[in-house]
């Protein structure tokens, strides 16, 4: 906006010099005219005598013209004033031709130089453009880069993090297997009559069983498995399992 006025302003300071010029122009015109018809007037005033174009043998004394002379001296005078009126108007309008070419050369440097001004002034504002852009896209790439830097320590740290719980994690697992395999097995017990009795007629009569699963036992294991939840003793099972194993093979 600021620009906009500031050629306005140049363009009506071209103006008011181009109407001066036009002004002085008029103004040395005007006094040419003045010149020659003051010049004019002064010689009209003056009474020159008229040019009669004596003879050469004429030796003094009264002469006498002839009406004819007079007006030959007459016509004469007149060309002899139109030529001098023509000679000064014509110095006049050189003059003024004169003039005008050098207010014009001056008026078109005047013109060259606001365009000169008015060229440099729209690249120093593009080049101020330019190097504002290239400093607003600097500080966007500065702050995401600020912004990726703290996000990338967190990933890094993340995962580090991670790393290290799934690194426990396998460790406390490891522990708890060693744990396991290490606890010795519970000591048998003894099976009484009364718990044989029910492993041989159960194994014999499936539907008789108590709390009998929704699907039977498929294999000798299976069955085995069952009846040892169901009798009160379970540290007895590795004996349960031999003494049970011959009641599927009869």
């Amino acid at each position: 906006m600021e620009y906009s006025h500031q050629y306005e302003a140049r363009k009506l300071r071209s103006s008011v010099h181009h109407l001066s010029v036009q002004y002085e122009l008029l103004k040395h015109e005007n006094e040419g005219l003045k010149e020659a018809l003051q010049h004019k007037k002064k010689h009209r005033k003056k009474g020159k005598a008229l040019d009669l174009q004596q003879r050469q043998e004429y030796h003094g004394g009264s002469v006498f013209w002839s009406p004819r002379k007079l007006r030959e001296a007459r016509a004469r005078e007149a060309v002899r004033e139109r030529d001098e009126t023509e000679e000064k108007l014509q110095k006049a309008r050189s003059k003024k031709q004169r003039e005008e070419a050098r207010l014009q050369r001056q008026d078109e440097l005047e013109e060259r130089r606001v365009e000169r001004q008015r060229l440099k002034e729209m690249r120093e504002l593009e080049r101020a453009e330019k190097a504002a852009e290239r400093a607003r896209q600097k500080e966007e790439r500065d702050a995401a880069k600020a912004i990726q830097l703290p996000q990338k320590g967190k990933r890094r740290a993340s995962a580090a993090t991670s790393s290290n719980n799934k690194r426990q994690k396998r460790v406390e697992a490891a522990r708890a297997g060693a744990q396991v395999q290490e606890e010795p097995p519970a000591p048998p017990s003894k099976l009484t009559p009364e718990h044989l009795v029910f492993c041989k007629r159960a194994t014999t009569h499936f539907k008789k069983w108590p709390l009998r699963p929704i699907v039977p036992p498929r294999t000798r294991q299976e069955g085995l498995a069952y009846l040892a939840q169901l009798i009160d003793q379970p540290q007895e099972f590795e004996t349960f399992v031999k003494v049970t194993n011959s009641f599927y093979d009869e």
